[in-house]
């Protein structure tokens, strides 16, 4: 399972179930608001589902896409230290609950990474559970992934799908105390420009084939972007709508103070 809050699920999805299956567009990209909304367990409950399967405690924990040949779906892959330094990882079914795999990884002295989760682990007084479940307290959200950290003290880096916005938060990691909390632009979510008609092109209007002429585009788009704000950032150039995501930002942090 790859590190951090961000390293989420990539390429199309189309979660299989019992009946039929949901209809998602095999070019969608990485996007945890897509993904989310799939799920019926939560990110809580699929780490104390991980430490009964193989006791422990978790560092990490994020929703991910599983592809195997023709059936694809979604799980959370759980990382957790043993009680002698072993270290498992444990995928539990995003649907069901059920523990789809437990198996021991190799612990690699120099994983700078994983040295700090120990670290982390050392000082932390919260479960990483417990830290999930103060921060969707107070994101009002779902938590797609969790990680722990030690920055000057124990921490938990948090991101959270609400609706289509996605938050992230850091929590103190003694006794969850908000430390920061940011909303996320638009632009991070899904990376690179997206091609959700299917037709080749990332639908932004740009010159993509290098024949000198902007790409048609419905007027239509034109008027409803005139409504987004548009500023630089460190990604790069990102489009937001920043009334309603302020607004939002400030109906979030309302709630917790």
């Amino acid at each position: 399972m790859s590190h951090g809050i961000h390293a989420l699920a990539a390429g199309a999805l189309a979660l299989v179930c019992s009946a039929a299956p949901f209809a998602f567009p095999r070019s969608t990209k990485e996007d945890p608001r897509d993904l989310a909304p799939h799920t019926k367990v939560s990110l809580r409950e699929a780490v104390e589902k991980a430490v009964a399967a193989k006791p422990g405690r978790a560092f990490e924990a994020e929703l991910e896409l599983w592809i195997e040949g023709e059936q694809h779906g979604l799980a959370y892959e759980v990382e957790l230290l043993g009680p002698h330094g072993e270290l498992f990882e444990v995928s539990i079914d995003a649907a069901t609950g059920a523990v789809r795999s437990a198996e021991q990884e190799e612990a690699e002295d120099d994983d700078d990474e994983l040295r700090e989760a120990r670290r982390a682990l050392r000082h932390c007084e919260l479960d990483l559970a417990a830290l999930i479940a103060k921060g969707e307290e107070l994101a009002k959200g779902s938590a797609v992934a969790a990680a722990l950290e030690f920055d000057d003290g124990p921490v938990c880096e948090l991101l959270f799908a609400n609706g289509r916005y996605l938050i992230e938060m850091e929590l103190e990691g003694r006794a969850g105390h908000l430390l920061e909390i940011e909303l996320l632009p638009e632009k991070e979510a899904g990376g690179e420009d997206e091609d959700d008609d299917g037709d080749g092109d990332d639908d932004d209007g740009d010159d993509d084939d290098g024949d000198g002429d902007e790409e048609d585009s419905d007027e239509d788009d034109g008027e409803n972007e005139g409504r987004e704000g548009r500023e630089k950032g460190d990604g790069g150039e990102i489009h937001v709508r920043r009334t309603e995501a302020i607004g939002h930002l400030i109906g979030v942090l309302v709630g917790i103070f």
